[in-house]
């Protein structure tokens, strides 16, 4: 998927069968992004409570600045993972 996928969704869910580019799930308030591959740069970022779940690797600064939120990683994330955050909850298990 191209750059923002389910960028500040609100509701509902996105299912991304492959790889996501930077931004997936950025600013988002609401619903599930699941990404069945790995999430490049930024993902997550802001994230103001939707769920995301990536069965791969995600890159570097994502759920920077994470407001609120589930961020399941079943790879390895990246350096600076969220930094700058708030309430959000992040799992890796890497």
């Amino acid at each position: 998927a191209g750059p923002g996928v389910g960028e500040n969704m609100m509701s509902g869910s996105i299912t991304v069968k492959g790889d996501a580019s930077q931004y997936a799930g950025a600013t988002g308030r609401g619903g599930l992004l699941v990404i069945e591959g790995n999430a490049s740069s930024r993902c997550g970022i802001s994230m103001k409570g939707i769920d995301i779940v990536v069965h791969g690797n995600i890159g570097h600064m994502s759920a920077f600045m994470a407001q609120s939120g589930n961020l399941v990683v079943l790879g390895d994330a990246g350096d600076a993972l969220g930094d700058s955050i708030y309430e959000a909850r992040l799992f890796v298990r890497g």
